[in-house]
């Protein structure tokens, strides 16, 4: 069985995480039956650090945020990183392209113009949620 790799930027992820009928969630429900959602530290910390701010409690209870988190721990990979790219015009945004090519991703899904600009990177698509939810074949 070949294994596919997704990188999900943090804001696609967390908005998945919270609006459960969104394009980001059905992009990550689509992704996960293809294959993994794959982390790196850096990656899973900003998500974890983010997913878990107050101004979310709105949405969803910080101790349902938590199970999210240690499910995707549970289910999905995380991956020592090597690779230090440092091409994104944002340098946090870096942290995605690194582990997309550490991992040979299938491909990236983000909202961010900084990634999207770099449509595709080493030959790894860069897609909105909703371009990856109706065209991404693999």
């Amino acid at each position: 069985m070949k294994n596919n790799f997704f990188v999900f930027d943090t804001n696609v992820l967390v908005s998945a995480n919270l609006f459960p009928r969104s394009i980001p969630a059905q992009a990550l429900r689509k992704a996960q039956n293809l294959g993994f959602i794959i982390f790196s530290i850096d990656t899973f910390n900003e998500f974890s650090s983010v997913l878990q701010r107050e101004k979310f409690n709105k949405y969803l209870p910080l101790a349902d945020r938590k199970i999210i988190l240690n499910t995707f721990v549970k289910y999905e990979r995380i991956v020592f990183c090597e690779n230090n790219i440092n091409i994104c015009s944002d340098p946090k945004d870096n942290m995605f392209l690194s582990l997309a090519l550490e991992c040979q991703a299938n491909c990236i899904v983000s909202g961010d113009k900084h990634l999207l600009e770099l449509h595709p990177f080493e030959h790894i698509p860069i897609l909105t949620p909703a371009d990856f939810t109706t065209h991404f074949i693999i």
